[in-house]
């Protein structure tokens, strides 16, 4: 059987070979899918390194988590930007030509600011690529390591961590029009999902099961936040549109386009409705997940799987003595 070090390595080998071809592509730092990837990927790595960071080398460990945390928070504005586009694109896709003007000046103005961060999210990309994580790497590897824990009793404190994390942070979410909390707690998810999944081979169908709820929260949080995002960019519009927060002389009313105010105003109570929607979703489902004692079971599975190790680790020994006999 494998050690922790052994299996630690291995796991954030794979994690950042995944992240170092995503940035190898063409259109790496061009593509809302390419971005949305390279930002999982890099989650994925710095995931693997807080698992297993009681067996690996601090220093190492932190240089190349600081590397990949920097890929993501510059990738982040850039994301940010692609979504909202592509949000508006599809709502004004379902107006008549006259409405859909009235969102030309927006997408213009967002497309504009992708265009001018373009530099910057080329830059992430080309760091990720420059080798600095490829040397972390192999300094890890080439580190001297006393450790043997066992693989899983290693990574299932961090576990249980990250699920205190996720339940201390429902309940501050769990309140009406939390927006701030539910961001918040659709972090927490992913960091959350992104752990587990390096138990899913010893875990089996329980475990694989909990990750599939897990994703279903964050998918659902990940469309409310969407809303909240975007909600805040069309009221921009409106305002301008409207001429400011102040009301304006007569005759400039004379000019205010409110044909097109009226469009954005329906696709904001639209996407309020959607956001609503989503909202009662999330709460119907994690009251369903709390009913079915999501956490105690996965809690409990988690700790089985450290008592199965432990003793198939007892019984090595007793193994080995047969051979030798």
């Amino acid at each position: 059987m494998s050690n922790a070090v052994e299996v630690a390595v291995v796991a954030v080998r794979q994690r950042l070979s995944r992240l170092l071809q995503l940035a190898s592509l063409p259109d790496a730092a061009d593509s809302e899918e390419s971005v949305h990837d390279l930002r999982v990927a890099s989650r994925r790595v710095r995931a693997a390194l807080r698992v297993f960071s009681s067996v690996l080398p601090p220093e190492e460990c932190s240089r190349m988590d600081r590397e990949a945390r920097r890929a993501t928070g510059a990738l982040a504005k850039a994301r940010d930007l692609d979504v909202m586009l592509l949000a508006l694109t599809q709502a004004a896709a379902g107006l008549d030509e006259h409405d859909r003007s009235a969102f030309a000046a927006t997408i213009a103005h967002l497309e504009g600011e992708r265009a001018r961060i373009q530099p910057d999210t080329q830059a992430a990309v080309s760091r990720i690529t420059s080798g600095r994580l490829d040397v972390a790497m192999e300094r890890m590897s080439a580190a001297e390591q006393a450790s043997a824990d066992p693989v899983v009793r290693a990574m299932v404190p961090i576990t249980l961590d990250r699920m205190k994390e996720v339940e201390l942070q429902a309940n501050r979410a769990l309140q009406q029009d939390a927006v701030a909390e539910l961001h918040q707690l659709r972090i927490t998810v992913k960091w959350l999902r992104y752990t587990l999944e390096m138990l899913e081979n010893q875990g089996g169908k329980s475990v694989a099961a909990a990750l599939a709820e897990l994703k279903q929260v964050q998918d659902m949080l990940g469309s409310v936040h969407d809303c909240d995002v975007l909600l805040p960019v069309l009221w921009r519009q409106m305002r301008r549109s409207m001429g400011g927060a102040h009301l304006p002389p007569a005759a400039s009313l004379l000019r205010v386009d409110f044909d097109g105010t009226s469009a954005i105003a329906r696709v904001c109570a639209h996407i309020q409705q959607k956001r609503n929607g989503l909202s009662e979703s999330f709460h119907t489902k994690w009251a369903e997940m709390q009913e079915q004692r999501f956490f105690l079971r996965l809690e409990a599975h988690l700790w089985s799987m450290v008592a199965r190790e432990a003793l198939e680790l007892s019984r090595q020994p007793l193994e080995e003595n047969a051979d030798a006999i």
